[in-house]
């Protein structure tokens, strides 16, 4: 997995996007203040991710 930081609009917030092995973007979040915010929140979530106690909604049942 893949982590993509950066920073956008008028109000220069923060967004994360996790990408997987082949490029799709799986999960985002946008609206963090700082980096920081960001980057705590994106390594939270890819821990859950590889935990398998997220499931994502596009898996299709041949990917399980």
């Amino acid at each position: 997995m893949a982590i993509s930081y950066r920073q956008r609009g008028k109000k220069k917030l923060w967004d994360y996007r996790v990408f997987d092995s082949n490029k799709k973007v799986i999960a985002s979040n946008s609206g963090f203040k700082t980096k920081k915010e960001a980057e705590s929140e994106a390594l939270y979530l890819e821990m859950k991710l590889k935990n398998g106690t997220i499931i994502d909604r596009n898996i299709t049942l041949y990917q399980l």
